[in-house]
């Protein structure tokens, strides 16, 4: 492996477990916490977490972080509104599920481009508008044409 033939490495955008080197990330615990607080200061109070696989590592810090915003501002963590489906349809059909709910979803925290593009179609699908913060830094394909408000949660 690289690792035993003394080769420098440094990786990017996550740790490996297991592996001991250098990593050069982003600061996905402050941009999720800031996409959060910015659409709690907008007045919603049911924010919505669409995180395509959890298991991905910035993944689940921004999970992390949405749930932590929550709590910090005195708002309950309503697991009817957090997907971490690894699969876009499913959800997309999640994303509409929250759209659909008795009191339900305003606002969503798109993980990733891939989750800001289901929210997007889940929106739309559902007729409706909620104000959406996507993660990532090749998010211009899912701002094309919404139809609602999207702050861009920028990693480059």
């Amino acid at each position: 492996t690289l690792c035993n033939n003394d080769i420098a490495m440094v990786l990017l955008d996550r740790p490996l477990e297991g592996l001991d080197a250098d990593t050069v990330t982003v600061d996905n615990e402050a941009g999720a916490r800031g996409a959060v607080e910015r659409l709690l200061a907008q007045g919603h109070r049911r924010i919505a977490a669409l995180a395509l696989d959890a298991r991905i590592w910035t993944v689940a810090r921004r999970v992390a972080a949405y749930r932590i915003a929550l709590i910090d501002a005195g708002l309950p963590v309503d697991e009817a509104l957090i997907s971490t489906d690894p699969d876009s349809d499913r959800a997309r059909g999640a994303m509409r599920r929250m759209l659909a709910l008795d009191d339900p979803a305003t606002a969503v925290l798109a993980t990733n481009h891939s989750a800001g593009r289901a929210a997007m179609r889940a929106i739309r699908d559902a007729g409706t508008t909620v104000d959406l913060a996507v993660f990532g830094s090749t998010t211009q394909h899912v701002v094309r044409g919404a139809r609602c408000p999207v702050l861009v949660v920028h990693t480059d």
